[in-house]
C-alpha cells in the first residue's frame, strides 16, 4: 500500500510511514471527516431545495394574497359622502360625477322617464379611491331600465351595462319575447355604443333553458360583451315571473 501523505510504498503490516511518519490508523479519522463533509453537503442541498420551494409557493400565492387584502383599509361610500369627507377636489371623483350627471340628464331629457334614480359607491382609502361605480335608472310602463358604469382608481371606465327589470304573468319560456320598449333598448344601446342589441338578445334566447325548478336563463359571451336574460318564477306572489336582462361591455 502507499502512504496517503507522501506516496511512499509501505510493506504489509506497517503501522507508520518511515518517510513522513503518517500513522495508518489515522485513515479512520479521515473516513469520518469525509462522511461528516458529505452529511453537511446533503443538509445544504436540502436547505437550498426547501428555499426554492418556499419562493415558488410565495410567488404563486402572493397575487391572491395581495388581491384579498388590497382593500382591507378601504371603506365604502357614496359620492356625496366622499365630497363631504375631503374628496371634493379629487379629479377622479369629479370626472366620474360629471359622467353620472350626463347620464342622468340623458335619462331625464332624451328618454323622458317619469322618475329617474341614481346610486353610487366607491371604496375610499388613505390616499385614493377605487372600484368606483354608479347606476342611473328610470321607470316606464312598469319596467325599470338602467345604465351602470364601473371605473378604476385612475377614472378609466372598465365596464358599462345596459339592463332592464320587470314583473309579468307571461314568462319568456312561454313566448320568446320581451315586454320591453324596443326604442328605449335601442337608445340605451347606442348610448353605450352597442349597435347589435337585438341580435345579442336573440342569441341569448337561443340558449335560454331551465336552470332549476324556478328559474330559466340564457347567458352568452361574445367578444367583450356578456349578455344575460333571467326569468325567476315567483311563488306565493300576485305576479308569476320576475324578468331581468343585461348587456355588459368590458373595456
Amino acid at each position: 500500500m502507499k502512504c496517503k501523505v507522501c506516496g511512499t510504498w509501505l510493506p504489509l503490516g506497517t503501522q507508520e510511514c518511515p518517510n513522513c511518519g503518517w500513522k495508518i490508523n489515522d485513515q479512520h479519522g479521515d473516513t469520518n471527516s469525509t462522511q461528516q463533509t458529505r452529511k453537511k453537503s446533503k443538509k445544504w442541498l436540502l436547505g437550498i431545495f426547501l428555499f426554492i420551494v418556499m419562493i415558488v409557493g410565495l410567488v404563486n400565492y402572493l397575487p391572491s394574497f395581495v388581491d384579498h387584502y388590497r382593500f382591507i383599509d378601504f371603506e365604502k361610500h357614496t359620492f356625496e359622502e366622499l365630497l363631504d369627507n375631503g374628496y371634493n377636489e379629487d379629479p377622479v371623483l369629479l370626472k366620474v360625477i360629471e359622467k353620472r350627471d350626463n347620464v342622468k340628464k340623458y335619462f331625464d331629457d332624451i328618454l323622458d322617464f317619469d322618475c329617474v334614480y341614481t346610486k353610487s359607491s366607491a371604496l375610499a382609502g388613505r390616499k385614493y379611491i377605487d372600484l368606483i361605480s354608479f347606476v342611473v335608472s328610470g321607470e316606464k310602463d312598469g319596467i325599470t331600465y338602467y345604465l351602470s358604469y364601473r371605473f378604476d382608481k385612475n377614472g378609466e371606465n372598465t365596464s358599462q351595462t345596459l339592463g332592464f327589470d320587470y314583473y309579468t304573468n307571461v314568462g319568456i319560456h312561454e313566448k320568446l319575447d320581451l315586454q320591453t320598449d324596443s326604442q328605449i333598448i335601442h337608445s340605451l344601446a347606442e348610448y353605450i355604443q352597442v349597435n347589435d342589441a337585438d341580435d345579442l338578445l336573440k342569441q341569448a334566447y337561443q340558449v335560454f333553458k331551465k336552470n332549476d325548478d324556478h328559474m330559466y336563463e340564457g347567458r352568452i359571451t361574445i367578444g367583450n360583451k356578456d349578455i344575460c336574460i333571467d326569468e325567476n318564477e315567483l311563488v306565493d306572489s300576485q305576479v308569476s315571473y320576475h324578468i331581468n336582462g343585461s348587456i355588459s361591455c368590458n373595456n
